[in-house]
């Protein structure tokens, strides 16, 4: 027994590290991709558990890709790299917004002028993981993965509204 458990502690030590690698060597938009879907997923349960550190994240990450740009790093091919700089400047400046901000609807609105460069940056790595959706309620759109609608504005009140626009 003892064994068994000192196995499967270390088999999970090791897992947590190769997490830790692949997380380490995905390239920026998958990086920013993640901290972005978590911060959906807060909003989309009308908390702000977390939101500072993943707009935290999504800032440094922008930046050290910034400070020595390199288009395989960002994800996109070499002729979108200008392109590329540009929206991650946005990036930068909607995550200081979304950290600055301190109530649910600021966050909300701090997180829909995130969802716009990143909706471009999402095409210009060729994403087809993710999808883009839109709710005609709130007249604003946000990416996501999978085709089940998870809106971030609306929250618990209407989770599901919206519809998928985007491949």
């Amino acid at each position: 027994m003892r064994k068994t458990l000192s196995t499967g502690i270390a088999l999970l030590f090791l897992a947590g590290i190769a997490l830790a690698v692949a997380a380490e060597d995905a390239n920026t938009y998958q990086q920013v991709s993640r901290h972005y879907e978590a911060i959906r997923m807060a909003l989309l349960e009308d908390s702000l558990t977390g939101v500072t550190d993943h707009a935290t994240s999504i800032e440094q990450s922008v930046a050290k890709l910034l400070g020595d740009f390199q288009a395989e790093r960002a994800g996109v091919a070499p002729d979108k790299a200008e392109d590329c700089q540009k929206l991650l400047a946005e990036i930068a400046t909607a995550a200081r917004e979304i950290k600055s901000a301190e109530a649910l609807d600021a966050v909300r609105a701090a997180f829909f002028e995130l969802s716009k460069p990143l909706g471009r940056y999402r095409r210009l790595t060729g994403d087809l993981d993710s999808k883009v959706a839109y709710c005609p309620m709130v007249k604003k759109a946000w990416v996501q993965p999978g085709d089940e609608v998870g809106n971030p504005y609306l929250g618990t009140e209407m989770p599901n509204c919206g519809q998928i626009i985007a491949d």
